[in-house]
């Protein structure tokens, strides 16, 4: 790499950081950095986000607009039309029950049972999608599994078993869900609720964060000024390329506390963002990984209930856990004591639940 090139890639960090610290600043005087999802890191908290989903799809929720919020779901997001009456007698669950198994959140209007699954960080459990589509399918033979992730992703194919693509609706936070609340929050029904504005705001905020977008003026400046020269757009994408080996590198340090500080052995790495640690337990895996190939969060705990095969299978098991954060914190990934305090945390956590 010439010098040429390495003052460039110097000058567009330089400036990028200029303009990220210019919309931290207007954040801070606003008021718009306060808030109480980041806070009380549960900004990825599957359980929590389902809850807030399931307040706002009721029709008896404390945001007190009926079916509103649920219309706008049913005919945006899944495309489904159904009359004023329907609605407003339609029941949403959280946590319902198929054979044994807790589907997150389930609508049953008119004749319709729609179970929705909801995964940000969490992987998928063996049979999970197929075994909610047979359930559905005693209840509406033209049931769909709505699966909704952080990009929209399909489920594993574990989880798909037998169920055909498409059985499944694939929903996004990053799309689907963002453009929901944004008409939920344009009703003038809304507007009236200075409270419900100020949630769904917050909310769609922690889904911004933790589907990697930036807000539209802080993105659009950074795109500008790197589009100024080709020189600017090789350098940023030589800096784009080295964002992997950061990530390995941070992953590497947390695999060396669990092995110098809690005596876990290596038993596989799945591939460079990938780890898996032996337990004493041989059905139990700690393992460490990004969640996606784009995230800046680390996705850490023990795994139970692991078939003992040669080729590892991990389908079908059960988490115990907690996530080391890094999407809103990333410099908290290079502090070595706060890793050895989420390790530990993790697996005090592990043993407390046992």
């Amino acid at each position: 790499m010439s010098n040429t090139d390495k003052e460039t890639m110097m000058k567009i960090l330089s400036f990028s950081e200029n303009i990220i610290s210019k919309y931290e600043a207007i954040a801070q005087e606003t008021g718009e950095s306060f808030n109480i999802f980041d806070i009380a890191n549960i900004e990825t908290d599957e359980r929590i986000v389902c809850r807030i989903l399931f307040e706002l799809l009721s029709t008896k929720g404390r945001h007190g607009q009926g079916g509103l919020y649920l219309e706008i779901f049913l005919r945006d997001c899944l495309k489904m039309d159904f009359n004023k009456a329907d609605i407003q007698s339609a029941q949403v669950h959280r946590e319902y029950f198929a054979d044994g198994r807790p589907i997150d959140i389930v609508i049953e209007i008119g004749n319709r049972f729609i179970p929705i699954e909801v995964k940000i960080y969490a992987g998928d459990q063996w049979g999970q999608c197929y075994d909610y589509w047979r359930f559905a399918q005693k209840r509406d033979k033209g049931a769909k599994v709505a699966y909704l992730t952080r990009r929209g992703s399909l489920p594993s194919p574990e989880s798909k078993g037998k169920l055909q693509d498409k059985e499944i609706i694939c929903l996004s936070f990053e799309h689907n869900i963002l453009d929901w609340l944004k008409k939920c929050l344009v009703l003038p029904e809304t507007s009236k609720k200075v409270s419900v504005c100020e949630i769904l705001r917050q909310f769609a905020s922690t889904i911004k964060k933790f589907t990697n977008q930036v807000e539209d003026g802080q993105m659009n400046e950074i795109m500008d000024m790197i589009q100024e020269t080709p020189d600017r757009v090789k350098a940023a994408i030589n800096i784009a390329s080295s964002i992997s080996a950061i990530r390995t590198q941070i992953l590497g340090k947390i695999a060396d506390i669990l092995q110098n500080e809690h005596n876990l052995n290596l038993i596989k790495q799945q591939h460079e963002n990938c780890y898996y640690f032996a337990m004493k337990d041989p059905t139990t895996l700690f393992q460490i990984n990004y969640a996606t190939s784009t995230s800046n969060a680390v996705w850490a705990g023990v795994m139970s209930n692991i078939e003992t095969t040669p080729a590892l299978k991990t389908d079908g098991y059960k988490m115990k856990g907690k996530t080391i954060r890094g999407e809103n914190d990333f410099h908290m990934l290079f502090d070595e004591e706060y890793l050895k305090s989420c390790v530990s945390d993790i697996l005090r956590y592990y043993n407390n639940a046992e």
